[in-house]
């Protein structure tokens, strides 16, 4: 099987099989590389990362 580097892809498309109800999806994902970067360098980092608080969504 052979699954391909989304790092440097514009788009990701989703196709069924003609007999399936669901129709074919289409997603955009330019800069992919550069958000995979900066979670790189989020793990590598010494810095300690928090959960925010929940916050109603209601109220944002």
């Amino acid at each position: 099987m052979y699954f391909p580097s989304f790092r440097y892809a514009e788009t990701f498309d989703i196709k069924f099989n003609h007999a399936s109800p669901m129709e074919d999806m289409s997603f955009t994902i330019k800069g992919m590389s550069n958000a995979m970067k900066q979670s790189e360098k989020m793990c590598m980092s010494s810095f300690d990362l928090q959960e925010p608080e929940m916050q109603e969504t209601n109220l944002i």
